[in-house]
């Protein structure tokens, strides 16, 4: 039987036994009021702080119809949680976690903390998410498929043991609040954060995309390719909601609205970025209008067609998801 600690936040009352282990097969699920015996067979609400601390305890987060929510949680708090018997969180898939304040996986000296969020899992964190501690705690968060994580800060231990990261897979997605750019950079290339594919036999090579996107530093798997444009201020072709007339000239008409939206895992912001205002197309080339426009796929509708009369009109008509504005900046005015 696994041993876990839980407080409420307001009156500092510890609680303790949570009814579930590593491989046991009675159950562990977040929701099971009866796993939570030492808070009365209560489950933890938004108020309460969550520390799953004593070894081979094994809890899960299985319903998809709503959100496990807590103040603060920490999985593996000291060594009673060690590295042969370490705490294990299991987010299924589609599954959500809300942290009022902070989450941490491993956090004083010898505890050890696993976080295993698999295919469209989602952790929402209002404060700090570290992963291990400089102070020896020991703390690793798979993010499976297109699994992905909301924080307001990050922070990954680096330690003597090493053994503390985030391991993403291709399509997962990781975004800390503000321009976190450099910081992120060098938890990359000092192995803490990892591809999953990165030790998978015969797999394309990946790399990281890490950028400053909609107020948020953006951080995915992406594959190694050199021939691709440096420049990614574009446009994307998108549907939202798989409507046709939703792409990025339906964003611009209310943009302070739309561009907060969200469509597969991103922004609306994330799809416009020009729309949006998120970024400015900085290469050489950016106020010139593209030479291989052919506006419904007719060769004569070019730029020079967009400037012939009612230009205003003309660089307003949507095509492949943006406007023609988007082909033709120098003609429209848009640079």
């Amino acid at each position: 039987m696994g041993f876990l600690l839980l407080a409420n936040a307001e009156t500092s009352v510890l609680h303790e036994s949570f009814d579930g282990t590593i491989g046991g097969d009675n159950g562990a699920s977040w929701f099971d009021a009866n796993k939570w015996k030492a808070s009365g067979s209560l489950v933890p609400t938004k108020d309460d702080m969550v520390w799953i601390d004593e070894p081979n305890t094994y809890l899960a987060i299985d319903e998809t119809s709503e959100a496990a929510r807590v103040a603060e949680l920490i999985i593996g708090r000291t060594s009673s949680s060690d590295a042969l018997n370490s705490v294990h969180l299991d987010m299924l898939e589609g599954t959500k976690l809300e942290v009022g304040k902070d989450m941490t996986i491993g956090a004083l000296e010898g505890s050890d903390g696993t976080v295993y969020a698999q295919d469209g899992a989602e952790i929402e964190i209002e404060g700090q998410l570290s992963v291990g501690s400089d102070e020896g705690g020991n703390g690793i968060l798979v993010l499976q498929g297109s699994a992905r994580v909301t924080a307001k800060k990050l922070v990954i231990g680096n330690n003597d043991e090493g053994g503390s990261r985030i391991v993403m897979d291709d399509n997962s997605v990781l975004r800390i609040r503000g321009n976190k750019v450099a910081a992120v950079g060098n938890m990359i290339s000092n192995g803490l954060i990892v591809a999953l594919s990165a030790n998978k036999a015969g797999a394309t090579k990946k790399i990281f995309d890490v950028r400053k996107v909609s107020g948020k530093t953006v951080v995915k798997v992406v594959d190694d390719d050199p021939s691709a444009d440096p420049d990614d201020c574009k446009d994307r072709a998108l549907r939202y909601k798989k409507r046709r007339r939703r792409n990025c000239s339906w964003v611009g008409k209310k943009r302070n609205k739309r561009c907060k939206l969200e469509w597969k895992s991103e922004t609306l912001g994330d799809w416009c970025p020009v729309t949006c205002n998120v970024c400015t197309p900085d290469n050489n080339d950016a106020c010139e209008d593209q030479t291989d426009l052919k506006f419904l796929n007719n060769a004569s509708k070019n730029c020079e067609w967009v400037a012939e009369k009612t230009t205003g009109k003309r660089c307003k008509k949507a095509w492949k998801g943006t406007t023609l504005a988007t082909f033709c900046p120098k003609t429209c005015g848009a640079c």
